[in-house]
């Protein structure tokens, strides 16, 4: 992915992910120890694609790649 991709801490220990600015999705941390992935529907900061994973680098590694795959989804 050539854009420009940022992590930033909202809604408490939320991380939220941007691409050239635009935040596209988040994940956090659920009461026990997996982590809830979310990429929101275009224009929408709730719905979209959720995932559970185990750490927060599959957390991280899992919402770019749901992106990339909404992605290449959308231009078929």
């Amino acid at each position: 992915m050539s854009e420009r991709l940022e992590w930033r801490a909202l809604y408490g220990t939320r991380q939220t992910l941007f691409v050239e600015g635009i935040g596209v999705g988040d994940y956090y941390r659920a009461p026990v120890d997996v982590y809830r992935v979310r990429l929101w529907s275009e224009d929408r900061l709730q719905g979209g694609r959720e995932r559970l994973v185990l750490s927060e680098d599959a957390a991280r590694q899992m919402l770019v790649g749901m992106l990339e795959r909404a992605r290449g989804e959308s231009a078929a």
